[in-house]
């Protein structure tokens, strides 16, 4: 059996007690997630900022910590929801029709949402230094790889998970309406980027469709017309995330430099900025010789928000499955993305 959307035969707490529990059971304590906060989650659930699906034999088992589950979570991404929170202690093809629900409630919610994400893990099972088994769930993994709707947007690598590894999630983005959103490209915005290997790299992501409808202004051609820009200072994103292993921030009112947040003895730091506004590029660029590396998109209707993310290098990167693979049909690109995570 699958539950509805945030079930009314269970209460709030029940929902995040029964989502804790089965989420605890891959996800470590400092796994940076309101999943680990009990009254974030559960207020989350009681607003409907949080849409939690269960599935397995009966309402009571579900109760007894026993099944799967998954979310959509209001992103403070504009206008974008996250698919995340997802684990189970069986595998059942019900994790399949799940996915699907959660899909169709995205596709009918009356909110203003143009945009679905999902970052899947993707690395093989493998040994921690401990000498336990870390799994990965390769059926959600291959549910995600073979929809045709969620294209494939870089890595995620600003989570340390089990084994005290980095992974280098997918990033995969689904939109409401994938015609729309391709032909909304030509009324987008122009792009900034710092150089002409970004700029090539974002041009084959995108593909050449889209690619050709958007304007991409590279910072080393327009030098002279932006001399008067600054960084400017930073906030911290996802406030509720930021825990002992992960820093989000962004561009904008806050108190601390680029210098001064990059300074943070947090592991994984990342930077998110708006490539639609041209005052980032000076961001871009100190990011770069700080080495931070560019790692992935959320192209949501008419703004593409990039992600920078340095990594301590005390924790080893998993490699994405496919990189084990002689695929020869992988592009160039995606190996290079994931190379450059390396570079110090």
């Amino acid at each position: 059996m699958i539950t509805q959307v945030n079930d009314p035969r269970m209460t709030p707490e029940q929902i995040w007690k029964a989502q804790s529990k089965i989420l605890k059971l891959i996800y470590t304590p400092e796994y940076p997630s309101s999943v680990c906060d009990t009254e974030s989650a559960i207020v989350q659930t009681q607003k409907w900022v949080q849409n939690v699906l269960f599935w397995w034999e009966n309402l009571n088992k579900i109760q007894s910590w026993n099944g799967g589950t998954i979310a959509l979570v209001d992103s403070d991404i504009p206008q974008c929801l996250e698919m995340c929170r997802a684990w189970a202690t069986v595998e059942t093809g019900e994790s399949i029709q799940a996915i699907q629900k959660l899909i169709h409630f995205f596709q009918e919610s009356k909110k203003q949402h143009s945009t679905l994400y999902v970052t899947t893990r993707n690395c093989i099972p493998r040994t921690s230094s401990s000498g336990t088994e870390i799994k990965w769930w390769q059926t959600i993994y291959t549910i995600f790889n073979r929809l045709k709707d969620f294209q494939f947007f870089w890595f995620a690598p600003w989570y340390i998970m089990p084994g005290w590894t980095v992974e280098a999630l997918d990033i995969r983005v689904h939109q409401r309406n994938m015609d729309t959103w391709k032909t909304s490209f030509q009324n987008w915005s122009p792009l900034y980027v710092v150089s002409s290997e970004v700029w090539a790299i974002l041009h084959e992501m995108l593909d050449e469709y889209i690619a050709d409808k958007v304007k991409i202004h590279v910072l080393e051609k327009i030098w002279g017309a932006i001399n008067d820009l600054t960084c400017g200072t930073f906030t911290t994103d996802y406030s509720e995330l930021w825990m002992r292993n992960s820093l989000f921030f962004i561009p904008g009112d806050g108190n601390n430099s680029l210098e001064e947040m990059d300074n943070d003895p947090t592991p994984i730091k990342t930077l998110r900025v708006n490539l639609n506004d041209q005052a980032t590029l000076w961001t871009q660029a100190k990011a770069e010789l700080l080495w931070y590396r560019f790692t992935g998109i959320i192209p949501t209707d008419g703004k593409c928000f990039w992600f920078w993310t340095k990594i301590d290098w005390n924790f080893p990167i998993a490699k994405p499955c496919y990189l084990y693979e002689n695929n020869k049909r992988l592009p160039q690109y995606q190996r290079k993305l994931y190379e450059s995570l390396y570079w110090k």
